[in-house]
């Protein structure tokens, strides 16, 4: 389907005008989204991509989703500022949360709650154990609001996933409610940027609007 666009500056206006951020720093303007080369297969990091089925309840089948490898790529170009050095990506979820695995086979998520990488798994022996267990799956899946927004009729078109109206970061609500469809790579990077942007503000700050530049 068509990928959305955007104007050259986008600006997240807050509900209340305003939020306030828990991490520390200064805040700038988000530019430059999408600076990755869009024909690459390889990532300036050395990321690459081995997309691996997960087996399990039926629902795994929705909970995760198959982007090709470019896009991927292009995606997690904007979270460069994680180490990401050597990852292999092996799977993404409906919510756009991306899985990679180390040289050991330790498995990794990218929050883009929380914006940071974290260690979910030992292998992916492991993680696919783990993803029989309704409370695991909606922890790293979002498992329930998955199948409330599916309910809802928010059924994911190829290259889109799940994302919420306004991040939680800025304020917005996890809930069923709140969750729209988006472009997978325009969601992941924007996703990126944005906490790439907050993660050094100073706990307390307040911050009127967000704006992101082409």
């Amino acid at each position: 389907m068509p990928r959305p666009t955007f104007p050259d500056t986008r600006t997240l206006q807050m509900p209340d005008s305003s939020f306030k951020v828990e991490p520390k720093g200064t805040i700038m303007g988000i530019g430059g989204w999408f600076r990755g080369d869009r024909g690459k297969d390889r990532d300036d990091q050395g990321v690459t991509v081995e997309l691996t089925p997960i087996g399990g309840p039926p629902e795994l089948d929705f909970l995760f989703i198959e982007v090709p490898a470019v896009d991927i790529l292009r995606a997690i170009d904007g979270w460069k500022w994680l180490s990401l050095v050597g990852l292999t990506v092996i799977a993404v979820s409906a919510f756009g949360e991306v899985f990679l695995r180390d040289g050991t086979g330790a498995v990794f998520q990218i929050d883009t709650i929380e914006g940071k990488l974290s260690k979910v798994a030992n292998s992916i022996r492991e993680l696919t154990a783990m993803l029989q267990n309704s409370e695991a799956r909606d922890e790293l899946l979002f498992g329930g609001l998955v199948i409330g927004a599916r309910n809802r009729g928010l059924i994911l078109e190829p290259g889109e996933c799940y994302d919420f109206k306004i991040a939680p970061i800025l304020g917005g609500q996890m809930s069923v409610d709140e969750i729209e469809k988006l472009s997978f790579t325009v969601k992941l990077h924007i996703a990126g940027q944005l906490h790439e942007q907050v993660k050094d503000v100073p706990p307390g700050t307040t911050i009127d609007q967000v704006t992101i530049s082409s």
